[in-house]
């Protein structure tokens, strides 16, 4: 990881009703399903799609993100990231998740 003030691996997080919207602020908690404690990112090839748990705006238009050097904020979901899948020169991520290697500055889970 480059720094732990890029890097969120702690959020609100949920079950997505609309995991096929592009754009993480507009993602709809499924409250059927409950509260999940870990979510995926792109990275997570198998089950980004089918088992949708991602980072929700759950107050007020925001999440709670958890930083790895330690603050917490209230930001919107889409400063995470998510939606720059692939990323900048044709990124997809750590290899050990099956990416290329390669990472893009604007993604906060995946800095290595």
């Amino acid at each position: 990881m480059d720094s732990g003030a890029d890097t969120v691996p702690f959020a609100d997080t949920g079950w997505i009703a609309n995991p096929a919207e592009r754009n993480p602020d507009r993602w709809r908690e499924d409250p059927r399903q409950g509260l999940m404690l870990v979510y995926r990112t792109p990275n997570n090839w198998d089950y980004y799609d089918s088992a949708p748990t991602r980072t929700v705006n759950r107050h007020q238009g925001r999440g709670n993100l958890g930083f790895a050097d330690g603050p917490v904020i209230g930001g919107r979901v889409s400063t995470l990231g998510r939606q720059f899948m692939p990323g900048v020169n044709g990124a997809t991520g750590s290899l050990k998740w099956g990416g290329n290697g390669l990472s893009d500055p604007r993604w906060w889970w995946d800095r290595e």
